[in-house]
C-alpha cells in the first residue's frame, strides 16, 4: 500500500519534471514559438 502510494507520487513528480524540462528546452531551441 505505502510503496504503491510512494511510487505513484514519484511517477507524478517525474512526469511534471520531464514536462517542465522539455518545455524549457523547446523555449531555448525555438524562442519565437510560445505555447
Amino acid at each position: 500500500m505505502l510503496l504503491r502510494c510512494l511510487r505513484f507520487y514519484l511517477a507524478v513528480i517525474l512526469l511534471h519534471f520531464l514536462e517542465i524540462a522539455t518545455r524549457m528546452q523547446l523555449v531555448k531551441n525555438k524562442p519565437g514559438i510560445r505555447t
